[in-house]
């Protein structure tokens, strides 16, 4: 989604946990490990013709900096509404913002 924020993720893998899958895609995607705590939410959201399920995850940065992104950012809840984001994950920042 070209232009919006995003939270990390991904697809799970065959024989893949939710929770394996997180911290393997966080690992793939920014280089940091994380241990992933406990579920937060879910939204289905309809893209077009494509239905996603996104479940969120508070999580724990265990160790490593974030290496070879384009844009990140390290927020507080207040400044949550600054960023634009992508439709499927609106519904967790509005339950974050208020958290």
């Amino acid at each position: 989604m070209a232009g919006y924020w995003e939270f990390p993720g991904g697809k799970l893998d065959t024989n893949e946990t939710e929770q394996e899958c997180l911290a393997r895609e966080i690992k793939e995607e920014l280089d940091i490990t994380i241990k992933v705590d406990k579920f937060y939410m879910e939204n289905i959201h309809q893209y077009g013709e494509k239905q996603i399920l996104l479940r969120a995850y508070k999580c724990v940065h265990l160790s490593g900096d974030i290496v070879d992104h384009d844009k990140m950012a390290w927020i507080t809840k207040e400044e949550l509404n600054a960023y634009e984001f992508a439709p499927a994950d609106i519904p967790i920042v509005k339950a974050l913002a208020t958290d």
